[in-house]
């Protein structure tokens, strides 16, 4: 994908509206950014560059949520009070269906109604 391309697609500040967890690592995620096509993330720890991650995306505190595949793209790690490492980390979606496009276009229509 080139830099074009991953700009073609609005990005939403999910404004903590949106969650991520991820479905194979038990660490603490925050969703920066959410498109058609990918999201940022920051997290304590990295993610292995190029490898295939599973995620639930959802409303915070309902049950409405969509499993995505992701793989990571880039990661940036910036410091944040206190000195700690934040890895900001972007994904593109993989292997997303009709169903997983419907789902993501459903939570950004929320938040931009929001």
């Amino acid at each position: 994908m080139t830099t074009a391309d991953r700009r073609a697609h609005v990005r939403v500040d999910p404004l903590g509206q949106i969650e991520a967890h991820s479905v194979w690592r038990l660490q603490p995620l925050h969703l920066r950014e959410l498109s058609e096509t990918g999201f940022s993330l920051e997290s304590m720890g990295p993610f292995d560059p190029d490898a295939i991650h599973k995620f639930r995306i959802g409303l915070d505190g309902s049950g409405r949520s969509v499993i995505v595949q992701a793989r990571a793209c880039h990661t940036t790690v910036v410091k944040a009070a206190g000195g700690l490492a934040i890895h900001v980390t972007g994904f593109e979606l993989v292997h997303a269906g009709d169903r997983v496009r419907r789902e993501i276009l459903a939570l950004l229509r929320f938040v931009e109604e929001f």
